[in-house]
């Protein structure tokens, strides 16, 4: 993946959970994901505690301003 390629995927990671919308990390981050902090929801497999974690975080709200 070309750096601007790898730049465009985070700047749109980052919009789309600025919009609520953690439906997007589906396809935005990969299945075999592994993130190396210990998860916020242990038990729960990926992507459904980073879902969960972010939902809580953003409690249905955008946390980012807007532009």
């Amino acid at each position: 993946m070309s750096a601007e390629t790898n730049k465009a995927l985070v700047r749109r990671f980052y919009e789309e959970i600025g919009k609520g919308n953690v439906d997007a990390l589906d396809e935005l981050v990969a299945a075999d994901y592994l993130d190396h902090n210990p998860p916020p929801f242990p038990g729960l497999p990926w992507p459904r505690w980073i879902k969960a974690g972010l939902q809580d975080l953003l409690g249905g709200d955008s946390w980012i301003p807007p532009h």
